[in-house]
């Protein structure tokens, strides 16, 4: 069975409050723990950016790890480079304990030009911040003494109390959108995460590009790969009933953004140009049976919600993809 995560930027509309996004979202993740779901993840959005009322996810993970037993909790992603990593070294820490070592923590280099001035980084500087921000934390996470003098850190004579249950190689995913920064997480020896809204082969290069580094860092047998691929999901009594369910969030979607779709396509075609995964359960495993065969994925990374889609219908797509789908992935 294919591992599927659900994952949230934790948005909402002009007239919900933040407390309602979290009430609907605690209580989607309480739902997928009782149907199977392996994991939920969430986004990190400042100030309110692309509606996102999420600042904290680590935070939030951490709560509901608490409130589950088994599903596993994290991030998809942390900003890395708009933090300091000594203290992301810290907060891992202590939510990969509280968790019992249920902890998946995805990590990437991108935001907002506006976040990175708020938070005193260097916005052209995010890939360097990034790659030696990875650097600092896994000496962190060793226990041992960290001595480090880089181009963007120093770190002196520190010994990070405690140290996660967890291996780094575990618990840690990257976001990739190219080759370079999944070439990254192959020599580390972490998993891959990869955006939504791409057609199945436009994964193969940077997949190949993981595995390619992976194998050339020889991580042992014990070591896993891991790629997970971002899919936005919705699954409908029947392709027309799915379709008229979605059709107002994903038109309101398809505005947003410098990717924004003009005119008013109809809703399939609509569909298809987003690479959303929306239809009745046949077309939905015709479409991610297709998604695994071409790119060999080891974990979807299911966004339920998007824009105003009503709960209801997130929540009734969830038990059908539990029921209908996952025992024939």
């Amino acid at each position: 069975m294919l591992p599927t995560v659900i994952t949230y930027h934790v948005e909402r509309n002009s007239d919900e409050s933040p407390a309602h996004v979290l009430a609907a979202v605690l209580q989607q993740v309480e739902l997928a723990e009782t149907l199977g779901y392996s994991g939920a993840w969430f986004a990190e959005h400042h100030f309110g950016s692309q509606r996102g009322v999420m600042p904290s996810p680590l935070l939030l993970a951490t709560f509901l790890a608490a409130r589950t037993r088994r599903l596993r909790v994290g991030t998809s992603i942390i900003c890395l480079p708009l933090h300091h990593p000594v203290n992301v070294a810290e907060d891992v820490a202590v939510a990969d304990l509280l968790s019992g070592g249920r902890l998946d923590i995805g990590f990437g280099s991108g935001s907002s030009a506006a976040d990175f001035a708020i938070f005193g980084s260097d916005q052209a500087q995010r890939h360097g911040r990034f790659e030696e921000a990875l650097t600092v934390l896994q000496r962190c996470w060793s226990g041992e003494q960290v001595d480090h003098q880089g181009d963007y850190y120093r770190v002196q004579g520190v010994r990070c109390v405690p140290t996660p249950k967890q291996a780094p190689g575990e618990m840690v995913w990257l976001a990739a959108s190219s080759e370079p920064t999944a070439r990254l997480a192959g020599r580390l020896g972490f998993g891959l995460q990869l955006p939504r809204g791409r057609p199945a082969a436009a994964y193969v290069p940077i997949i190949t590009a993981y595995r390619e580094e992976w194998q050339h860092a020889d991580h042992g047998a014990d070591r896993r790969q891991r790629v997970s691929i971002a899919r936005c999901l919705y699954v409908g009594i029947d392709d027309q009933e799915a379709l008229r369910t979605v059709e107002a969030a994903t038109r309101r979607f398809s505005q947003h953004g410098p990717s924004a779709i003009p005119g008013t396509p109809d809703i399939r075609e609509l569909v298809d140009r987003l690479q959303f995964c929306v239809g009745g359960p046949e077309s939905v495993l015709a479409h991610l049976t297709e998604l695994r065969d071409i790119t060999g994925l080891t974990h979807l990374s299911m966004q339920p919600t998007w824009e105003n889609l009503p709960a209801e219908a997130t929540s009734a797509s969830l038990r059908r993809y539990a029921d209908l789908i996952a025992p024939r992935l």
